[in-house]
């Protein structure tokens, strides 16, 4: 499988890196990796589908703030945002 960060996602990553919390860059790089090993709905960071998306869209939690939101097209993973919540 292919990860690609949407151009909103890929900001909010630099800024993680950025900012030196290495803790956050840190577990969004296991996030990913849990992802591509165990699949879309299982594994690290309490995976969650989330209602209201057009496509099939999931979360994980980064820590008690931030939240990865992806989703898996064609097997492709595609990150759209991992600083903040959920945005329709």
């Amino acid at each position: 499988m292919i990860v690609k960060f949407s151009k909103t996602a890929e900001t909010e990553y630099n800024q993680f890196k950025s900012y030196g919390d290495q803790n956050c860059v840190d577990k969004i790089v296991a996030l990913l990796k849990s992802i591509l090993s165990e699949g879309v709905d299982e594994g690290l960071g309490k995976p969650e589908r989330l209602k209201y998306f057009k496509h099939a869209t999931y979360s994980r939690r980064i820590n008690r703030e931030h939240r990865l939101v992806y989703q898996e097209r064609e097997g492709v993973i595609y990150v759209l945002s991992c600083m903040g919540h959920y945005k329709k």
